[in-house]
């Protein structure tokens, strides 16, 4: 509906610009066909990893860019969120240091159907971690060790990006290049 209204009966020409960067676009011009600055694809908004089902045609940079740059902050918040509200099945990436073991090593709390913290020293089976292995064995019959954990904080500047993109984009869906090209759409 961006567009045009009537598929079946397009309009001799018209133009899309890609509502994040307003530099990249589509030109149709029924005589030539079609014409493009950039590749389009589909970005969803809020990201998919987050279950956004709603998608707008923006240039492929953008939502590239979107996506490595500050999407993914999305998912990490709420992750975040769900483990400190004990949702069952919430979990968190971490690293973990284990005294007079060699190394650092990916680990993973999750919260069990109790609302209990649970931690795997080794949540990936296919980790070559020997001394690791060793450290789990020496575990089930001792306890004078310590682990130190460390996990990231979501970025809350990434986190906001993220979150004014979809508002930018479901605004776009609503009112199209009215609101892009106004005082609010600009801010």
């Amino acid at each position: 509906s961006l567009f045009f209204v009537d598929p079946t009966n397009p309009p001799e020409h018209f133009a899309y610009l890609c509502p994040l960067c307003l530099k990249n676009g589509i030109i149709v011009e029924r005589s030539i066909g079609i014409g493009m600055h950039d590749e389009f694809s589909l970005d969803h908004f809020p990201p998919e990893s987050v279950g956004g089902f709603q998608t707008m045609l923006v240039c492929k940079k953008c939502n590239n860019e979107a996506g490595k740059q500050y999407d993914f902050s999305l998912k990490e918040k709420i992750q975040n969120m769900a483990f400190h509200n004990k949702v069952p099945s919430a979990s968190l990436k971490s690293k973990s240091k284990i005294t007079d073991v060699t190394g650092n090593y990916p680990s993973k709390l999750t919260i069990d159907e109790k609302g209990e913290m649970e931690i795997s020293l080794k949540p990936f089976e296919k980790i070559h971690a020997p001394y690791l292995d060793e450290f789990i064995e020496y575990s089930k019959t001792n306890s004078d060790y310590k682990i130190d954990l460390t996990f990231k904080f979501p970025d809350e500047t990434k986190v906001f990006k993220a979150l004014l993109k979809t508002a930018y984009l479901a605004f776009f869906e609503l009112w199209g290049y009215d609101f892009i090209f106004s005082e609010t759409g600009e801010i």
